[in-house]
């Protein structure tokens, strides 16, 4: 029951109380900042992520590698992860795909794509850590 609990508060609470501050001054600079505004906007909302897994990843990592070195670190290999990244690239290929398909337009086709993704990530994690899920 604690993991079902670690489980939904990292997919939650965690992720949207890490995410608020993003999302309310990409909404800002997109509605307030004229075309310059909105460009920003979605660039932020692709880099600041990446710097997230780029280098907070990649620090952790390192850190945690140079601690059991010359041992080599492992990960173990968990369904969550590849269920995650599949989910992270089905959002970058939505975008790869919708965007220049609709005249590099970002309108409700794109958005509601994109949280159609997010909720199924959503329900497979809750559904998996509920022990529901395949996975």
């Amino acid at each position: 029951m604690v993991g079902v609990k670690a489980s939904v508060l990292g997919v939650t609470v965690l992720a949207w109380g890490d995410s608020l501050g993003d999302l309310v001054s990409n909404v800002a600079m997109a509605t307030h900042g004229g075309p310059g505004g909105a460009q920003t906007a979605v660039s932020a909302c692709y880099a600041g992520p990446l710097f997230n897994t780029v280098v907070g990843l990649g620090l952790s990592l390192t850190l945690a590698a140079g601690a059991q070195y010359p041992a080599p670190f492992t990960l173990p290999a968990d369904s969550a992860v590849y269920e995650t990244v599949g989910f992270l690239c089905a959002g970058l290929a939505w975008a790869a795909v919708v965007v220049p398909a609709r005249g590099m337009r970002l309108d409700r086709v794109y958005g509601v794509g994109l949280i159609v993704i997010y909720l199924t990530f959503f329900g497979v994690r809750i559904l998996d850590s509920l022990g529901l899920w395949f996975g």
